[in-house]
């Protein structure tokens, strides 16, 4: 991976972002919930990506809290390196901590909203009982699963009903029955697709590239703002009929392809969905 420093970061921080890039040639807990069609770009363009090291800030601190945690002697196991066979396949990876009470702790550094909008912290779930099936098949007693969140952008002056009270948050992630299925199901699917050319891998999913539905928004003259969003033309032209104003069509923006994910140069879905060449 190419990586630049476009604005004159200090070379310090350049040298850790640089240290901190991986080639991941195996299945992790982490890559499982990924799409193919990003695992497979991303491998075989590993060489070619360009990423400034002002787009790693966030991964970087990241990275200099667990390491941080991993030195404090609290008990527990830190830093475990598993390998495990589901089906036939090969999953491994390296857990957070598991604490003396047998509970797998996985830190996140992400921003207040993904707690505000995912209080139960599901978009980790598979990950942590992937991580659980793991210590498992190496003989370890696992008797619970936490995220424990450090909230980056959290603000003490908007504490307020659902909002966090502190910049800390710790979350129980419920158990999966058929994790063995599923784990086997997903590098099932990458294995599937690995020999596919580029363009014919399979389009990544809206979910999978954080994309909203499309929305029509019901505006009125002189005004900036939509008098509503609908998600139904229709309904947005009856209502737009009613009010005496007019529809606007809202296409919404891949949040994940444009702003997160490596592997976007190289992705011909990505170039036709945006108009790209």
């Amino acid at each position: 991976m190419i990586i630049t420093n476009k604005y004159g970061a200090p070379p310090e921080y350049v040298m850790a972002v640089k240290a901190s890039e991986q080639r991941r040639n195996y299945y992790s807990p982490s890559m499982l919930t990924d799409p193919p069609r990003k695992v497979h770009l991303v491998r075989r363009h590993y060489d070619e990506i360009e990423v400034d090291a002002t787009d790693r800030l966030w991964s970087i601190f990241g990275t200099a809290v667990h390491e941080l945690l991993e030195k404090q002697d609290a008990g527990g196991e830190s830093e475990v390196k598993l390998v495990g066979e589901f089906h036939g396949f090969r999953l491994q990876g390296s857990s957070d901590l598991l604490t003396p009470d047998k509970i797998i702790r996985d830190w996140k550094v992400t921003s207040v909203w993904s707690v505000v909008f995912d209080p139960t912290m599901s978009k980790y779930q598979y990950q942590l009982n992937a991580y659980k099936r793991l210590f498992e098949l190496n003989s370890y007693t696992v008797n619970g699963m936490q995220i424990t969140a450090i909230l980056r952008d959290w603000k003490k002056t908007q504490v307020k009903d659902d909002y966090p009270k502190i910049p800390l948050v710790t979350v129980d992630i419920e158990p999966i029955d058929s994790i063995d299925d599923w784990i086997a199901d997903r590098i099932d699917l990458f294995e599937d697709t690995a020999n596919l050319f580029d363009d014919d891998l399979p389009d990544c999913t809206p979910e999978e590239k954080w994309q909203d539905p499309d929305k029509w928004a019901v505006m009125l003259k002189g005004k900036k703002r939509a008098v509503k969003l609908h998600l139904d033309k229709a309904e947005a032209e009856r209502h737009a009929a009613n009010v005496g104003g007019y529809v606007e069509y809202r296409q919404s923006e891949p949040r994940r392809c444009k702003h997160y994910c490596d592997a976007r140069d190289f992705c011909s879905q990505y170039k036709r969905e945006s108009g790209g060449s």
